[in-house]
């Protein structure tokens, strides 16, 4: 029946109104509808969320990577991988749990989804998380931090340098003369003809 109901659903002509279908879907617990009708009225926050209150793990994991363009979708996995651990009714055993707070944690950093402030508050705002699961994470986005900090060190040397170098050419051409015996510009390689003045050609 289950499949009958399906077929129905999916067809392209079956004419029904989509909010009350998924009504009765859920009436009869009828899951592959349900999943059908969220995605084709793409309330994909909404199916996340229908998965994680039947504790549908891969389900989870599943819509995130489904639509992992959704930033906050990640952080609604995130939160609720994180808090299987302080929640008595889970069913989950401690080694999945921490696999699935690996798993939502590798994905974000990969794709560069949130950023690490955001991982690290919403970690910390669950006990149930242990420091040896984010601590390979956090030794990462510390090694990172410190290499851009590093990085723009780096930088803002070149460009005092920089500055420096121009302040001297500037002050060279405010009080020492200068001769110019070029007969073609150097940018566009076009003729000098006097009295035409070529400064700075682009």
């Amino acid at each position: 029946r289950h499949a009958q109901a399906l077929t129905l659903l999916q067809h392209p002509a079956a004419g029904y109104d989509e909010q009350h279908a998924l009504l009765l879907c859920k009436q009869h617990r009828f899951e592959r509808g349900i999943v059908f009708l969220y995605e084709r009225l793409q309330q994909h926050m909404a199916l996340l969320r229908h998965y994680m209150q039947r504790q549908n793990h891969q389900g989870v994991l599943h819509t995130c990577f489904r639509f992992r363009e959704q930033p906050q979708m990640w952080l609604e996995a995130l939160r609720y991988v994180a808090s299987l651990g302080s929640d008595a009714g889970s069913s989950s055993s401690l080694a999945e749990e921490e696999n699935l707070v690996t798993a939502v944690i590798d994905a974000i950093e990969r794709d560069r989804l949130l950023p690490p402030l955001a991982v690290l508050r919403t970690l910390t705002q669950h006990e149930g998380v242990r420091f040896a699961v984010v601590r390979d994470y956090l030794a990462r986005q510390l090694q990172q931090a410190h290499s851009i900090a590093e990085e723009r060190g780096r930088e803002a040397a070149r460009f005092e340098e920089d500055a420096r170098r121009m302040s001297a050419e500037i002050t060279e051409l405010e009080t020492q003369p200068r001769v110019f015996q070029l007969s073609k510009c150097s940018a566009c390689h076009n003729p000098l003809e006097l009295p035409t003045v070529h400064f700075l050609c682009m």
